[in-house]
């Protein structure tokens, strides 16, 4: 049973902290106290858990980090955003709240929108977040949060105000404008407030599957670590989807981290991190002449307008590319679930696109239905026995080896024989553009090269694709330079 209960803990007080508000809300208590009633009791149950069975006791907050982050939870989380501003939301929304206007599904259930909240404000938080990580002047604010180097349920609240009014006006503004209804903020407050409970507590909770479902404290530690690489995942608050969807979900086995930030002089004061974002990072302009330092800021500030359109162009490209990374990871799904039956069904195509050529017609390629009959009337040849199909194409066009026509040749030094030219083929390369598809290659003098440098070609859409087809094509590689050419 006692290895049964750090799975249990998530669920358990997750569906109690949502029994609760319910109970409370049937029973017509204010929205209001039921909403804070059920987050304060929660994360009572929470700081128990902690006592009683913590992930690490590295992880225990000193008296004067308790402080800290229970002055950042009452001035940036109950004070000044949350007790006044989540006041002021629900009073705004219960005013402009108009069934019959605006996009929003008013009239479904309160938790399908609830959900589709939950959905939404992690989309945007989810790129905020990415933002926060990339652009300095955002993670300058955002450095705050990081600067712990340990990992406990107070930790939620270390937020710089300046950050929260950020996450304000994605998590709340749009809704208020779409006159979603009060019931419909609260439960999204209370989902995310429990999750981030969890999310940052120094308890040995298990999430299992839930992993690839919420943003849990197994995955979102992995968000803190010490290393800037290592940190850049896991960017989801409520749920984890959009990690999974946009590939920086992470989560080794049996590991944890180094927690905080590369600055181990950062300031830990409540005061002096308010300060901190806009304190004057060290430069390298000792012993340099003003003017010198004007240059250099001047070619900083290109450098920064290069990187931050770099970037841009870089999440355009990654939402562009997104519907064909979700094509490549389904066929990769289904590949690996069989890979025998993805190496015969390769195979086959390899010998249904060759079967009149020369070379197939020599090892009739029509009739190979399996491996075994491949193995048997195909022999192993080495480049030798292959020179006459290859010279054939480059003297007189013919296809002698493959239908497909290669792409170019690279060509061997030839210092220990004579210089071998070895064809690469469109498959095996990437999809070339329109022109360059539509052109074979001319034949060349004897003793010039015929290694041509594509410049069109497309990188891979995903690497991992790229590799495992590179692994299931090389047993058929292994029998005939044939299937190297066609494949």
């Amino acid at each position: 049973m006692s290895k049964m209960l750090p799975y249990l803990w998530y669920p358990l007080l997750f569906g109690a902290a949502i029994g609760g508000f319910a109970a409370m809300r049937a029973n017509d208590v204010p929205l209001l106290i039921a909403l804070y009633t059920s987050i304060v009791l929660t994360g009572l149950a929470i700081v128990v858990l902690e006592i009683s069975d913590a992930q690490s006791s590295d992880w225990r907050p000193r008296s004067t980090e308790v402080c800290t982050d229970a002055l950042y939870m009452l001035v940036t989380q109950i004070a000044t955003p949350r007790l006044l501003s989540m006041l002021a939301i629900v009073l705004i929304a219960g005013l402009v709240y108009d069934p019959s206007s605006g996009p929003w599904p008013h009239q479904w259930p309160l938790a399908a929108q609830a959900l589709l909240m939950v959905l939404a404000v992690d989309f945007m938080r989810y790129w905020l977040h990415r933002a926060c990580h990339r652009l300095p002047l955002l993670w300058r604010l955002h450095e705050v949060h990081h600067s712990p180097d340990i990992i406990y349920i107070l930790n939620t609240a270390r937020f710089h105000p300046l950050e929260k009014l950020l996450h304000l006006c994605f998590d709340t503004v749009p809704f208020l404008l779409l006159g979603v209804a009060p019931e419909v903020i609260a439960v999204y407050a209370l989902l995310y407030s429990v999750n981030g409970f969890f999310q940052h507590c120094n308890a040995r909770v298990r999430y299992g599957f839930l992993n690839y479902l919420v943003a849990s404290a197994e995955t979102h530690r992995w968000h803190h670590a010490r290393d800037p690489k290592t940190a850049s995942c896991n960017f989801g608050h409520t749920t984890i989807i959009w990690d999974l969807l946009f590939g920086t979900w992470y989560l080794p086995r049996n590991e944890m981290p180094d927690i905080g930030i590369m600055d181990r002089s950062y300031p830990q004061g409540f005061c002096a991190q308010m300060l901190a974002p806009f304190r004057r990072k060290s430069t390298a302009l000792d012993g340099q002449s003003r003017d010198q330092g004007r240059d250099q800021g001047k070619n900083q500030g290109r450098d920064m307008s290069s990187t931050m359109k770099n970037r841009f162009a870089n999440l355009v490209l990654d939402l562009a590319l997104m519907p064909k990374n979700w094509l490549h990871r389904a066929q990769l799904a289904r590949a690996i679930r069989d890979p025998m039956k993805t190496q015969r069904a390769v195979l086959a195509r390899i010998l249904r696109i060759n079967r009149d050529t020369r070379f197939g017609r020599k090892y009739d390629f029509a009739s190979i239905n399996d491996e075994r009959r491949y193995r048997e009337r195909v022999p192993v040849h080495d480049y030798e026995a292959l020179r006459p199909y290859v010279d054939a194409h480059i003297d007189s066009g013919e296809r002698a080896l493959t239908h497909e026509a290669p792409a170019y040749y690279l060509r061997t030094s030839g210092t220990t024989g004579r210089a071998k030219d070895i064809p690469r083929s469109i498959a095996a390369i990437g999809r070339p553009s329109l022109a360059a598809s539509s052109r074979s290659p001319a034949p060349q003098p004897k003793g010039t090269s015929r290694t041509a440098v594509r410049l069109d070609r497309h990188p891979p859409w995903c690497p991992a694709v790229r590799r495992h087809w590179c692994v299931i094509n090389l047993s058929c590689r292994s029998r005939s330079a044939a299937s190297l050419t066609a494949d």
